[in-house]
């Protein structure tokens, strides 16, 4: 009886040493592999979100007071992280303010800070409205990110009310409603990518591995262009089957975010503008096709807010061009569809004339959607600019 309690002690002795070996073994096997991976990694400088810092709320935003590159151009960021002039959270006198949200097309993918639409349109209503016997001075305060999706926009929108805009613009196009599914379970994951990306190596092993095996690139040099055709591909079940159960989910998460926007305003009694922008296949396609560009308005008519389809603004200009100074009874729809099946070149023509790729626009498609929303605030809503 009296050599039990050894007994019992030897077992859970040899329990202890087991448990002990195979800690042991786990340690040395991702210590080593995390020694190894470091020969290739350097998670103390790397940055996951590069010209990002992580956000509790948002997930991540423009870092503050930057001067940094994004695709090889570069660009600058003020103290509030925006992309734009500097300025104070206390509005002058006789002073009006945009407020624009929205993703990379509206931060200026691959163009100055100069070349922005938002610096542009600040420039082009100060020119005009510096004319008026009382002069008034506009700011167009760009919160806009790459990556942003309705999600990070609803915030950029309340953080962006400090500044007392007068009136909102959010930019939205198809990968907003592409990116919905994964709301639910980003928070965790961002920030999960965050931590582990500052501090293993062997994790940005397995990262870059997994990009790899996904896209079916082993040396891993054309992963991105391979994602970016990835998500076209999936953005094109918007325009193809609308009807998908996993389509009408992503719209109606879209619409909700949307909403809680237009609410924010609606207590302030701020006119808020819906801008939609498409992407390079829509150019081509019979209005029947354009699903995501009838959903939002018929959701921004519901809401009794503003809408301005660049698409349809698009489509007129290539209808117009090609035909010339000809007299021609034939629709907009019937000339792109000609068109489309005779010359597809020249709508690529056309296309590439006003964007870099898929849908961010030139320098020049910057200065068109200046243009167009100068038109609009000037002719649409006069009563912004005497608020």
């Amino acid at each position: 009886m009296q050599n039990r309690p050894t007994e019992k002690r030897i077992r859970l002795r040899r329990t202890g040493i087991n448990l002990l070996l195979c800690v042991s073994s786990i340690s040395i096997f991702f210590g080593g592999a995390e020694a190894l991976a470091r020969l290739q990694y350097t998670p103390q400088k790397f940055e996951p979100y590069g010209i990002f810092e992580y956000d509790k709320e948002k997930l991540f935003q423009l870092k503050k007071n930057q001067f940094s590159m994004f695709h090889d151009v570069p660009f600058t960021t003020n103290s509030f992280g925006f992309r734009s002039a500097e300025l104070s959270l206390q509005k002058p006198e006789n002073t009006k303010r945009i407020l624009l949200l929205g993703d990379s097309i509206a931060f200026g993918h691959g163009v100055h800070d100069k070349e922005t639409y938002a610096f542009l349109l600040e420039e082009s209503l100060n020119r005009q409205l510096s004319e008026k016997e009382e002069p008034i001075t506009v700011e167009v305060i760009n919160t806009a990110a790459p990556m942003n999706s309705p999600y990070q926009e609803y915030y950029d929108l309340k953080r962006g009310m400090q500044f007392h805009p007068d009136l909102i613009v959010l930019q939205f196009t198809l990968n907003d409603i592409y990116d919905m599914p994964i709301i639910d379970i980003i928070d965790l994951q961002k920030h999960m990518d965050y931590v582990f990306g500052q501090r293993s190596a062997l994790y940005l092993f397995m990262k870059d591995m997994y990009g790899r095996i996904r896209f079916r690139d082993f040396t891993g040099e054309k992963i991105a262009e391979k994602a970016q055709k990835k998500e076209i591909l999936d953005i094109a079940k918007l325009i193809v089957d609308p009807q998908d159960p996993e389509v009408q989910k992503a719209w109606n998460d879209a619409l909700w975010w949307i909403l809680q926007m237009i609410s924010i305003a609606k207590e302030k009694n701020i006119p808020f503008v819906i801008l939609a922008t498409p992407f390079d296949f829509q150019l081509g396609l019979e209005e029947a096709h354009a699903h995501p560009q009838r959903t939002i308005q018929t959701f921004a008519e519901e809401q009794g807010i503003y809408f301005i389809d660049l698409l349809e603004i698009l489509q007129k200009m290539l209808a117009s061009h090609v035909r010339g100074d000809e007299e021609d009874t034939k629709s907009t729809a019937e000339i792109i569809a000609e068109t489309n099946r005779d010359n597809p070149e020249t709508i690529r023509a056309f296309w590439d004339e006003f964007f870099i790729d898929y849908d961010h626009p030139s320098p020049k498609g910057h200065r068109l959607i200046a243009s167009m929303l100068h038109s609009y605030i000037t002719e649409m809503l006069p009563s912004v600019m005497q608020r």
